[in-house]
């Protein structure tokens, strides 16, 4: 046989819709999560049984808070601007201020306000003091920084500070005591600065003191030296002033004189003498007066000198008096508003918030987990499996029985014994997916496989028989199993001759059919099992013999072995006018059909009508079967009927 490569010519070439296909993805992943509802719940319970144990075993932990105010508001102890030339902005002051009280110091300084601190968990309470391996003090002290918390309030300069321990009492004392600890800290730190600045100023005053004695004594040293009393100058330059008004006057005599007089006049030569010598004396005073200016000058540099000097010694010592005034005062720059209040509920844990989150994560993980398994497991579920992974029509998709009535009947009568139920409408519809896939040319022999043991092809095959016979066309149910017959032990036909009797020829075949109870429908047992059952079936009298019952009836279901169990069902698949392959729902895997499929196909006369998948569980996960056979089943319910199926 040669093998034959064949394309997609099963499927049918349709348009795909996005929208449809965005349904169905929903629909499949509401199926998966319903399908996998036990494992998400189971696991569920499981987690959150887990965390209320671990919450109810937990201490209470009680957290209670201080609010308190910290203002911008540097300290200024002189006004000399060159003292203080660092600027901080706000953000920076109470960022500095957050570290300062998270700071090692800081607890040192509540820890030995305290006295002591004994570490505690969550699971054991206070813990006992280990007289072999006690705990240092810098190990306490870092176990007290870590149950606190400094959280600013956002656009404000209120800052809480939270300490949480599992005794109220001690959580409110500690915040308490960690708030007071710090306003201490502030206030000694000003006081160290307001005693540097004293210090410094005593001094700057020394310093300043000497100066100002200085410079008076160089002042009054020069006074002496150049004989200057006060208004001196400004008397020789009122002197000046005379001299030349005086000349000014003579001038304009002497002018009006010499309209009258001769140059030798007497009183013309009087004038002009007595202008001479004022020109000499005025000449002689300004001589005079620039050494007075020089003088002046000098005097006054020392006089400035002295006046800045006095200036400073006084502003000194009025800052020395402020700076003892301030230091002696409490303020601060931070105030406490609000105490701690001993906490009369825990913070954690919080039972309820701890429930739902993990109920919340939970409910999330097992979906994960169940999406995670649904990924992991290669068995075919549902017809749309089929389709979608194997490239091969589905014809039918038989459920399993919901009704406690129908359990109770033996599954390969349940067409016949209960003609209306949920089941036998899917047989029904099996017949006629059947009848459409060959209209032009009847599908007259038909071979049931299956990849696997155990699929539920030969029940299958038997209510497939059962309905075509029903449907009026003359059935005749061959058993090819050749190596494990199973019909004639549903049919309870003990010991009969059957197919392999007939092709080895020990009888005709017409000899060999047994006519049922059921109108149009007969069987045709398998008969001794032989030795080479695959020789038989690949036989040119099998060929015969499917040709001259293909004469005699209308249908013919023939019930094979497993393909990848022995090559029975392939050999037979080239002499039949289809072959059907049979899986059972969540259980036979997508690789071993996928295996079935190409070993058939290495026929070149094979040719695969569809796939049955057998025993499909009726719920949301089975899509519109759930929806057909689910809401509409209710519609089989007929009355009670006894019905039996025999072998004549």
């Amino acid at each position: 046989m040669g093998v034959k490569k064949k394309g997609n010519k099963n499927m049918p070439n349709s348009t795909q819709n996005p929208f449809l296909e965005r349904e169905q993805d929903i629909k499949e992943y509401l199926s998966i999560l319903y399908n996998r509802r036990w494992l998400i719940i189971s696991f569920t319970l499981v987690l959150c049984t887990i965390s209320l144990i671990r919450t109810f075993m937990m201490r209470p932990v009680y957290e209670a808070t201080t609010k308190i105010l910290i203002q911008k508001k540097a300290p200024r102890i002189i006004k000399i601007d060159e003292m203080d030339t660092t600027n901080y902005s706000a953000s920076d002051t109470l960022f500095t201020q957050y570290k300062i009280l998270e700071s090692d110091f800081l607890a040192e300084k509540v820890f030995k306000t305290l006295g002591d601190y004994i570490p505690w968990d969550k699971w054991h309470g206070r813990k006992k003091i280990n007289t072999s391996k006690p705990l240092t003090d810098l190990q306490k002290i870092e176990t007290l920084l870590s149950h606190l918390k400094i959280t600013p309030i956002p656009n404000t300069e209120l800052v809480l500070i939270k300490f949480e321990d599992i005794d109220p009492v001690l959580s409110a004392k500690i915040a308490n005591l960690w708030a007071n600890s710090y306003i201490s800290y502030i206030l000694d730190t000003r006081f160290d600065v307001s005693s540097y600045a004293s210090g410094w100023l005593d001094d700057k005053i020394k310093e300043e003191k000497n100066n100002l004695e200085t410079a008076e004594k160089t002042l009054q040293e020069y006074r002496k030296a150049n004989t200057i009393i006060i208004d001196t100058v400004d008397e020789e330059h009122r002197v000046l002033n005379k001299l030349l008004a005086k000349k000014s006057e003579l001038e304009v005599l002497l002018s009006e004189k010499q309209e009258y007089y001769k140059a030798q006049h007497p009183e013309i030569l009087g004038i002009k003498s007595e202008l001479e010598s004022i020109v000499k004396t005025i000449a002689n005073e300004k001589t005079k007066e620039l050494k007075i200016k020089d003088i002046e000058i000098e005097y006054n540099i020392l006089l400035r000198e002295v006046e800045t000097r006095k200036e400073v010694y006084e502003s000194l010592l009025k800052r020395i008096r402020e700076t003892e005034i301030t230091g002696g005062l409490k303020t601060t720059n931070v105030s406490i508003l609000d105490i701690a209040q001993v906490p009369t509920k825990p913070t954690r844990p919080n039972k309820k918030l701890s429930l739902i989150i993990t109920l919340f994560i939970s409910v999330l993980s097992g979906s994960a987990l169940a999406f995670l398994i649904e990924a992991l497991d290669q068995t075919l579920k549902t017809p749309e499996d089929i389709k979608k992974f194997l490239n091969i029509p589905p014809l039918a998709g038989i459920p399993l029985p919901r009704d406690e009535e129908d359990k109770l009947i033996s599954p390969e009568f349940i067409t016949s014994k209960k003609p209306r139920s949920t089941i036998a409408e899917a047989y029904r519809s099996l017949r006629t997916s059947i009848l459409f896939t060959a209209i032009e040319h009847k599908r007259k022999s038909l071979l049931l496989t299956s990849s696997c043991p155990q699929e539920g092809k030969t029940t299958t095959a038997i209510n497939l028989a059962v309905v075509m016979a029903m449907a009026g066309e003359k059935t005749l149910l061959v058993d090819a199993d050749l190596r494990q017959p199973r019909i004639e032990k549903v049919f309870n036909l003990k010991d009969k001759l059957g197919l392999s009797d007939v092709l080895i020829g020990n009888a005709k075949w017409e000899q060999m059919i047994i006519e049922t109870n059921i109108k149009n429908l007969f069987i045709l047992p398998a008969g001794s099992i032989p030795p080479n059952p695959s020789e038989l079936l690949g036989s040119g009298k099998m060929t015969t013999f499917l040709e001259d019952i293909d004469k005699k009836y209308d249908r013919i279901i023939i019930d094979s072995p497993p393909v990848l169990a022995v090559t029975d069902a392939v050999i037979l698949s080239g002499k039949v006018d289809g072959t059907i392959i049979v899986a059972r729902a969540s259980h036979t895997h997508r690789h071993a059909i996928c295996q079935a499929k190409e070993l058939i196909e290495t026929v070149d006369t094979a040719h695969i009508v569809g796939m049955i998948l057998n025993m499909v569980s009726i719920n949301i996960g089975s899509g519109y079967y759930y929806y057909y056979y689910g809401k509409y089943g209710k519609y089989g319910k007929t009355p009670k009927k006894n019905t039996t199926v025999s072998a004549s």
